[in-house]
């Protein structure tokens, strides 16, 4: 299982979780919970996601993301995850993983 985080502005934090059985589990906790799951297989260093059930808030999800490990391990956190909506996509979303 991988496990990500992110915290925002207020505090808000998005938990990602990558589970062995190819289903992913994203919550936002911010003003409020969301959540969104699906499906993810994984090529390379590459995430794809597919038959995603959006939150009622949400429009589109990610297509992609980038596992990029980090050349030094802090604690537990050995990366991050760059979350692309497309692939001319200038503002991935960035998340620290935790393996």
């Amino acid at each position: 299982m991988l496990i990500a985080q992110a915290e925002g502005a207020a505090n808000c934090v998005t938990t990602f979780k990558l589970k062995e059985n190819n289903k992913f589990v994203e919550r936002s906790i911010c003003f409020g919970v969301s959540e969104i799951k699906g499906y993810y297989k994984i090529k390379n260093d590459t995430v794809f996601f597919y038959d995603v059930q959006l939150s009622k808030s949400e429009r589109e999800y990610f297509k992609y993301a980038i596992i990029k490990s980090s050349n030094y391990q802090n604690g537990n956190k050995l990366g991050s995850l760059v979350r692309h909506k497309a692939n001319n996509d200038t503002l991935p979303r960035q998340t620290n993983d935790n393996y």
